[in-house]
């Protein structure tokens, strides 16, 4: 069965299960993704996290794994960028919005 699939039957039986648990399942399987560089796998698990709980208070990690993802290992700055600014707008007080500006900025870290 495919992640995806996997994905999609794991939200039809949850009605009544803690969505915290939930949630960070799809983080853990998220994050296995894409230590296994299953780039696209990872982006289906967190933007599924956002569309299935879309006022969890960790919805701000999953716009900036978005953003993180799509910047750093798919090249596409266009879609970083409109993630990364979602986070700003819907999460200013966010611990990850330092991190979201300076990828923002296109700046090089400094050693």
């Amino acid at each position: 069965m495919s992640l995806y699939l996997g994905i999609l039957f794991l939200g039809l039986g949850c009605a009544g299960k803690d969505n915290d648990a939930e949630v960070e399942k799809l983080y853990t399987q998220g994050q296995i993704a894409m230590n296994r560089a299953k780039y696209d796998s990872a982006l289906v698990i967190y933007d599924t996290i956002l569309k299935k709980f879309p006022d969890h208070p960790k919805n701000d990690r999953a716009l900036f794994l978005l953003g993180y993802i799509e910047k750093e290992f798919l090249g596409n700055e266009e879609a970083a960028r409109l993630h990364f600014n979602n986070l700003l707008a819907r999460y200013p007080k966010s611990e990850l919005v330092k991190d979201a500006k300076f990828l923002l900025s296109g700046e090089t870290p400094k050693i």
